[in-house]
């Protein structure tokens, strides 16, 4: 068993996977030979797509092996419309930099740009995530974006997607519901059993008006049903990835506001603290995500958007229980 395998193994005892709720450092994993020692706050640099740096975590395995997603470290990761192949993954883990080990897949939702994600399978995602090291010797940490529905082109986004909201808010909170519950079950047949799953929801103009209601409010109400839904969970936690200043700051005041936070920040800051927006009195109890650039490296055969990602997400142990402690009433607001 490599020197790496045994540092993820030793991290998968210690960190659950999706929000972690540690803000001190764990020996996770090395390449070349040498331990790396990250701090709970992560780096995740986007592959082709803005996506979300998060964790797949553990509950109870729907699969043979248990899936940590982790979203905690000073890493970096990426994303792509589609999944790759396995062997490409494994190319990008080769010759990618040490610390390039989050990688965002797509994994619900009909807006995803690549809905059949023909590769994105259980098989996928235990190679990928390091339970084939014999054959596949790395250990990506997998983060799950849901892209569900986007609020109305043109008046509200720039995002031109088939399935939109539009100005009927009780339509908009039950589908916000809608897109947790298909996100849980999507989860589930990926062997994904706690963690956060992310909500897509891009960037937005808040003031902007649609059918005399307000995009803010449209927006709140979705995401409101999403997190709503998910606060009942006992495995998943209800994450967000938004522009900063698109109005992230309505969420604390939700009944169950996001438990993590994926913030898009073009600030070229690798940091979570400072974002433009959004103060660091809200989500600081390593509840961030900061998607700090967004830049085009190439890892033959993968083509990467560096949206990369700093942040700090909290978490449970792969054998414990997720909790509803403060972050499941109280983003730190």
């Amino acid at each position: 068993m490599s020197a790496r395998l045994n540092g993820v193994l030793a991290l998968l005892a210690l960190l659950s996977v999706s929000s972690f709720t540690v803000a001190t450092s764990e020996v996770t994993g090395c390449r070349g030979g040498r331990f790396r020692v990250r701090r709970v706050i992560l780096s995740c640099l986007v592959v082709i797509i803005t996506p979300i740096c998060g964790v797949l975590s553990s509950g109870k395995p729907a699969i043979a092996d248990t899936f940590v997603i982790q979203t905690s470290s000073d890493i970096q990761g990426g994303d792509t419309c589609s999944a790759p192949t396995i062997s490409q993954m494994q190319t990008l883990w080769n010759q990618s930099p040490l610390n390039f080990d989050d990688f965002n897949i797509y994994y619900a939702g009909g807006n995803r740009c690549d809905t059949t994600q023909s590769n994105l399978t259980t098989t996928w995602m235990h190679d990928v995530g390091g339970f084939n090291p014999r054959i596949y010797p790395m250990s990506f940490n997998l983060i799950p974006t849901n892209v569900s529905w986007t609020l109305p082109y043109k008046y509200c986004t720039e995002q031109s997607n088939p399935y939109q909201l539009d100005s009927n808010l009780s339509r908009d909170y039950s589908l916000g519901g809608f897109a947790a519950s298909d996100g849980i079950n999507q989860a589930v047949a990926l062997g994904i059993t706690s963690g956060p799953l992310y909500l897509d929801i891009e960037d937005y103009y808040p003031n902007n008006t649609y059918g005399g209601v307000s995009c803010r409010s449209i927006a709140d109400n979705f995401i409101q049903g999403y997190t709503d839904y998910l606060s009942g969970n006992a495995y998943y936690r209800a994450g967000v990835y938004v522009s900063s200043c698109s109005g992230v700051t309505d969420y604390a005041s939700f009944p169950h506001p996001p438990q993590d936070v994926w913030l898009a920040n073009w600030d070229g800051r690798l940091t979570t603290w400072g974002i433009g927006c959004v103060p660091d009195s809200y989500w600081y109890g390593d509840q961030r995500i900061h998607q700090f650039t967004n830049q085009s490296p190439t890892w033959s055969p993968v083509s990467i958007d560096r949206d990369c990602e700093n942040g700090d997400v909290t978490g449970q142990t792969p054998n414990e229980t997720p909790d509803s402690e403060s972050t499941n009433e109280d983003p730190g607001c």
